[in-house]
């Protein structure tokens, strides 16, 4: 498979898209086991991205991330407790943006993201704006001394590695930061940076 996907990316560089369709087409059909199937779907979205191809673009897009299908659609709804015990439930949060930030304190993408998000929070929590922490791979103590060290004031909810919470937002990798409107939409699962603080500032602005 390396030999072909080197050439694949070769063809492209030289705009052969045919040629390189063709190659992916075939991967598409021998490696349907292989771990890396969903870059095969997403090159393939791409070419025909690329040649104007939308609506086959867009099934591809979709075969590599079904996630993209829950944009513009209501979060899936839970109901669970928080690491202090307390019972939380998403539905509660309906009339607030909401960003659900899944993480892992060994996860150090995550903790590079935090202070972006706390900075985010301070800025927008008066407008109706909550964070949701959603730890994956650590215990309730883990967590909470986590947070008392690095002054997070936000829920959390520990998951933990095969929870119901990573199944049910299709979590493959962290962070993921799921950021959801005021009527319970997804807005974005993967913004983070100056653009999650644009679409945070545009959410808690904009009118029901």
């Amino acid at each position: 498979m390396e030999e072909l996907w080197t050439l694949v990316e070769m063809l492209k560089i030289v705009s052969k898209h045919e040629e390189a369709l063709q190659l992916l087409q075939h991967l598409e059909k021998t490696e349907k086991e292989n771990p890396f199937i969903r870059s095969i779907f997403r090159e393939i979205a791409m070419i025909h991205e690329d040649t104007g191809n939308t609506e086959l673009s867009k099934a591809y897009f979709l075969k590599a991330d079904s996630k993209l299908e829950m944009i513009g659609k209501p979060a899936p709804d839970f109901s669970l407790t928080d690491s202090n015990g307390n019972p939380i439930a998403l539905k509660d949060y309906r009339g607030k943006v909401v960003l659900l930030d899944f993480w892992a304190t060994w996860c150090g993408p995550c903790i590079a993201e935090m202070p972006n998000v706390k900075k985010i929070y301070d800025t927008h929590k008066d407008m109706g704006f909550v964070v949701i922490g959603i730890n994956l791979y650590n215990d309730a103590s883990e967590v909470r001394d986590f947070l008392k060290e690095c002054e997070l004031p936000w829920r959390q909810i520990c998951d933990g590695q095969d929870g119901p919470l990573k199944k049910l937002f299709q979590i493959r990798g962290i962070p993921s930061l799921w950021l959801i409107d005021r009527e319970g939409k997804v807005i974005s699962y993967k913004a983070r940076g100056i653009e999650l603080r644009k679409l945070v500032d545009e959410a808690v602005k904009a009118k029901i």
